[in-house]
């Protein structure tokens, strides 16, 4: 019986050059691939990488790569990742537009194949789904504390109809202020610390 193989390539006794390799039977999936800015004995040394040695020992079984966010020790080494791995590459939006903007730079063979991920229902009170959504913190200079709200989906009416968090809201008008909208094939969401069009936000 094939067993899942947790496989760390950089990251571990380090800060920074995150990769590791998730494998099962003749599959495996890439997790992250950062970058570690050299310590002051790597003279002439720009940045260290993960070694892909193990990768491209089993070149033919990697699947894909996900990204977990966009920091540089995650993505930093991505584009020398793809420049001997033609595989999909997993993450959300704001992380793969960090990705497309570093790769700019580089001259891959073939282009890479970006999939944004977007978030499911979670179980909310009482074993009832939650829509899904992202929860977002802002943290802003005058603010004794951050201030905490939830970006939901316009494509998701119905699952949106029965989430009890934005049930729990009565006016419809502030309901809205919950969920982005669509604009130039964008989504966009706007948040408002006061006036008419006040975000709404929850205590945590």
């Amino acid at each position: 019986m094939n067993k899942l193989q947790v496989i760390p390539l950089g990251g571990l006794g380090e800060f920074g050059m995150h990769m590791m390799a998730l494998r099962f039977g003749d599959d495996i999936l890439v997790i992250d691939s950062g970058m570690m800015f050299p310590e002051d004995e790597l003279l002439g040394v720009d940045l260290v990488t993960p070694d892909l040695t193990y990768l491209r020992d089993n070149r033919e079984k990697v699947r894909a790569l996900i990204l977990t966010h966009g920091h540089e020790d995650h993505i930093g080494a991505v584009p020398f990742f793809l420049s001997d791995f033609n595989v999909p590459v997993y993450g959300t939006a704001f992380t793969l537009a960090l990705v497309e903007r570093r790769l700019e730079e580089w001259d891959l063979a073939e282009d890479p194949r970006f999939n944004t991920i977007k978030p499911g229902p979670v179980p909310g009170w009482g074993g009832r789904l939650q829509a899904p959504h992202i929860e977002v913190s802002v943290f802003a200079r005058g603010l004794l504390d951050r201030v905490v709200t939830r970006i939901y989906f316009p494509d998701e009416t119905e699952a949106n109809a029965a989430d009890p968090v934005l049930a729990a809201i009565d006016d419809p008008q502030r309901r809205a202020t919950l969920v982005a909208r669509e604009e130039h094939g964008d989504l966009r969401f706007d948040i408002h610390l006061q006036g008419e069009s006040e975000t709404v936000f929850f205590a945590i």
